[in-house]
């Protein structure tokens, strides 16, 4: 899964479909009820890597400064993943002096599992999801949740060049290497044709 968190609403791709989420607090307790049905009931505890929240999965990357090179290339050659969801929500953050968020989620699943069906997303959306792609992130996590079997990829603060809606060069490209995920150093945005 891969999520984009933005506070410019004109950067949700047009044609997706907005949904209702849960506050913060209540999906950091579906997360702690999953944790101790898995019997993993240590997962429930609040901030082991995010102060205040329930994580039940493992940071495995944070990356500053990262465009998403693995998004790229799933975008562009739909041969070996399939896009099994694609929506966003607004986010209200339980402390009220944060504004919200409009989170885009991105659901990929391998085209040789079963589970989920491919969605239809309007060209204009993949369009406009292949260039927050390309985007530099200010931030990008990436998260084993291993209770629910997924890789879930949040980035956050698309850093523009002063003045502009023009993306910065990255720093890092988050990508699949020897079918894991990582960073490499980079000092331009890599291409869909590169990745």
């Amino acid at each position: 899964m891969v999520k984009f968190y933005v506070t410019d609403l004109s950067l949700v791709p047009p044609g997706i479909p907005r949904v209702d989420r849960h506050r913060d607090w209540e999906s950091d307790q579906r997360h702690a009820r999953k944790a101790i049905e898995m019997g993993q009931a240590e997962k429930a505890e609040e901030g082991r890597a995010r102060k205040k929240r329930t994580d039940t999965g493992k940071l495995l990357i944070r990356a500053h400064n990262a465009q998403l090179g693995i998004l790229c290339k799933g975008l562009a050659n739909r041969d070996f993943i399939r896009m099994t969801a694609c929506h966003y929500f607004v986010r209200i953050p339980d402390d009220p002096k944060r504004g919200e968020q409009y989170v885009i989620c991105i659901t990929f699943r391998h085209t040789s599992d079963s589970d989920g069906k491919e969605v239809t997303v309007p060209n204009r959306a993949i369009r406009a999801l292949r260039t927050l792609a390309r985007y530099t992130w200010s931030r990008c996590d990436c998260w084993d949740n291993e209770l629910e079997n997924t890789i879930t990829i949040n980035s956050t603060g698309p850093l523009f060049k002063q003045g502009t809606r023009v993306f910065q060069d990255p720093k890092n490209a988050v990508v699949v290497r020897n079918g894991q995920i990582t960073t490499v150093k980079v000092e331009r945005a890599v291409e869909e044709t590169e990745e």
